[in-house]
């Protein structure tokens, strides 16, 4: 399988790398990223024990999730292989715009549970702004839904329109975005969070 065979290689690199100083380096975290590393969830623990044996990590280890792995299971053989930070790719909870990003349904009771069974250090939830027909009113309702669920920390990220690819989705103008962008900083302070980038 690919995948193994990979994932051995980059356990044989660590090794090799980390072999070449003398006691633990230390370093400020390690995050698995990516897209969905959950799909190698059972071989995640021995990648974090090889780093541990050469390197100190001091700010603790985060892990990219999928929604649809947003379950008991998976989060309980994360947390036991160490990781402390989970960032959940929801772009929104909006079925309107997780069409228009061609994304599948999200069950927000079942992460609900699943978060309260298995807490994390940081829970984020990464979202798309500047969607076509986007409001604040949208967006603050996916903020809302977040830490109802369990999240407390938020990413947003604009959607960005790349010219050379054959999407026929629209991003918002710039001034649209800003305004937006401005909207949701304003409203995020009003709830006591603080933006840090």
């Amino acid at each position: 399988k690919a995948c193994d065979e990979y994932i051995d290689a980059l356990i044989a690199e660590i090794g090799y790398v980390g072999g070449q100083y003398q006691g633990k380096k230390k370093v400020t975290g390690l995050y698995f990223g990516g897209g969905t590393p959950a799909l190698a969830v059972e071989r995640i623990g021995e990648i974090i024990a090889a780093v541990e044996e050469h390197f100190e990590i001091t700010e603790g280890i985060g892990l990219e999730l999928h929604p649809t792995d947003v379950n008991i299971r998976t989060l309980k053989v994360l947390k036991e292989a160490g990781i402390t930070k989970i960032s959940i790719g929801i772009q929104s909870f909006s079925e309107k715009f997780r069409n228009i990003l061609g994304r599948s349904e999200i069950c927000v009771e079942r992460m609900t549970e699943a978060l309260r069974e298995v807490p994390f250090e940081t829970v984020s939830a990464d979202f798309i702004f500047a969607l076509p027909g986007q409001t604040i009113d949208d967006l603050k309702t996916d903020i809302d839904t977040a830490f109802e669920m369990g999240a407390n920390h938020i990413a947003a990220y604009p959607f960005i329109d790349f010219t050379f690819t054959e999407s026929k989705v629209k991003a918002l103008g710039k001034k649209k975005k800003r305004q937006l962008l401005d909207q949701l900083t304003a409203y995020c302070d009003e709830k006591g969070l603080t933006r840090n980038s």
